[in-house]
C-alpha cells in the first residue's frame, strides 16, 4: 500500500468507521473509498474527480487533504503517458523558421 491509501485507512480506523459510515457521510460511493484506501486510482474516474474526493474523504476523517493532494499529483504525473507529437509539428516549425 502507499501513503495516501495508509493514511486514509489508518485514519478512518483510528475513529473506528467503516466504510459505509464514510460513504454516507460523504456521499462517496465505498468501492471508490476503498480503492483510494488500496491506492488503486487507476479504477477511479478522471484525476479532477479523484481529487475532489479525497479532499472531501480527507477533510471528514480530519486529515489535512494538502499533503495527500500534492502525492496524488506527482503518482499522476509519474504515471502520465508522453503525449504524442502532433503530425505536421516538424512541418510547422520549418515553416516559422
Amino acid at each position: 500500500m502507499g501513503e495516501i491509501g495508509d493514511t486514509l485507512r489508518d485514519a478512518r480506523r483510528r475513529r473506528e468507521l467503516d466504510l459505509l459510515q464514510c460513504e454516507q457521510a460523504t456521499k462517496i460511493r465505498s468501492k471508490y473509498l476503498m480503492a483510494m484506501e488500496e491506492d488503486r486510482f487507476e479504477i477511479l474516474p478522471e484525476p479532477v474527480f479523484v481529487r475532489g474526493m479525497l479532499r472531501t474523504y480527507a477533510a471528514y476523517l480530519d486529515v489535512d487533504p494538502a499533503p495527500l493532494l500534492e502525492r496524488y499529483d506527482r503518482q499522476v504525473e509519474a504515471s502520465a503517458p508522453t503525449p504524442p507529437t502532433p503530425a505536421g509539428s516538424a512541418l510547422v516549425s520549418r515553416r516559422r523558421a
